[in-house]
């Protein structure tokens, strides 16, 4: 069984990070930054694909063979910057929940928890572009 999460850019960021939540610790399972290559946690490299990278319009993640230490909350960490006329840099780093449950030996993927922080992510990231638009505007 596999795990596969899909992200739709719709700017480019500085920086992607995937963490793994569990009960007891959270793991830094794949980071990647502007510049500094990808880098993946060693007890995963095997299990975990990446197809895409911070130039893609899209990022798509796989985990293959789960196990039952895989339950726990993803989030995916994006990080872009904002420069505007005062030359002020803004970096932000909007968050993607992913909730996987062990039930035996299948795995459950809330995907409506999904989309309802997706939705709310994109409606917080407009709002803010509008936010700093209109400061900037009104300056």
């Amino acid at each position: 069984m596999s795990l596969a999460c899909i992200l739709i850019f719709i700017q480019l960021f500085e920086g992607l990070h995937l963490y793994h939540r569990s009960a007891q610790s959270q793991t830094t399972l794949l980071s990647m930054a502007k510049g500094g290559g990808l880098r993946v946690n060693t007890g995963h490299r095997r299990r975990l694909q990446l197809c895409g990278g911070l130039d893609s319009l899209q990022v798509n993640v796989t985990m293959d063979l789960l196990q039952r230490s895989d339950t726990g909350l993803y989030m995916w960490e994006l990080s872009y910057r904002v420069e505007n006329s005062s030359d002020r840099i803004f970096l932000s780093a909007p968050k993607v929940f992913l909730l996987v449950e062990g039930t035996g030996t299948l795995f459950t993927i809330h995907l409506a928890g999904l989309l309802l922080l997706t939705l709310s992510w994109l409606a917080i990231d407009k709002c803010v572009s509008v936010y700093i638009f209109n400061c900037i505007g009104n300056s």
